[in-house]
């Protein structure tokens, strides 16, 4: 039986379920780690950002460095001008699913290199329910032991639950943990009890807590798994 703790062990089928909607997180490139590819004998930079850029930036960011790359769907692809080889000289590689792990052993000669399992940092879902509470501003004040008062003021936020449906292909990204903290951002067909919240199309918020993943039948193809975040108030 397949277990849940599995992750990244099997090759992608031909073809992926279309998803209702896409969960992104963020990468901060700031700092070296997550922004360095290597194709043939050329190293490929993202630049720092001034903030971190969310998944799907990644594609652009790496198009404006010199390597040409694509994403749809969870899956990023590099297109190098001739064959060539990819190395992954830091994690980039390995968060956008093109290699397992950073290495600076070069993989075989390829015209396109695409990635080898849906990415940790863009995951496909198959639906989603959300549920909206509304966490009203509150102050708090308090006496230290001197005595003297000091003051808290808790802001107004909106906090969703949302249930998400994956398939099994993209339980594993969830399972790589990347979007189970930190920032995120869920775009698709949203509720409309959250048109105020999606001025762009979409919902950015901070993951407060997530749930240990269950399947959905024996077949063991659709697991969902409930995140909880904090929103801010428009």
């Amino acid at each position: 039986m397949r277990t849940l703790s599995q992750s990244l062990q099997h090759p992608l089928p031909d073809v992926l379920p279309p998803p209702a909607a896409m969960l992104y997180g963020y990468v901060d490139t700031s700092e070296a780690g997550y922004r360095t590819l290597k194709v043939g004998s050329t190293t490929y930079t993202i630049p720092a950002g001034p903030s971190a850029y969310r998944a799907d930036e990644l594609a652009t960011a790496l198009t404006t460095a010199g390597a040409p790359t694509t994403h749809a769907g969870g899956l990023y692809t590099v297109t190098p001008a001739s064959s060539a080889t990819l190395t992954a000289p830091d994690r980039l590689a390995v968060i956008m699913g093109l290699t397992q792990e950073a290495s600076l052993s070069p993989t075989a000669t390829a015209t396109s290199f695409t990635s080898q399992r849906i990415a940790p940092v863009a995951i496909p879902i198959a639906g989603f329910y959300t549920q909206s509470h509304r966490v009203d501003a509150d102050d708090e004040r308090l006496n230290d032991r001197m005595e003297r008062d000091m003051g808290y003021t808790w802001g107004a936020a909106r906090v969703l639950t949302v249930r998400l449906t994956l398939h099994k292909w993209a339980l594993d990204a969830w399972l790589f943990g990347w979007c189970q903290r930190g920032k995120v951002t869920l775009v698709g067909n949203l509720d409309d009890i959250l048109e105020p919240l999606r001025p762009n199309g979409r919902i950015d918020g901070r993951v407060m807590s997530t749930s240990t993943p269950t399947w959905l039948g024996e077949a063991q193809l659709w697991a969902e798994v409930s995140m909880t975040l904090a929103v801010e108030e428009p």
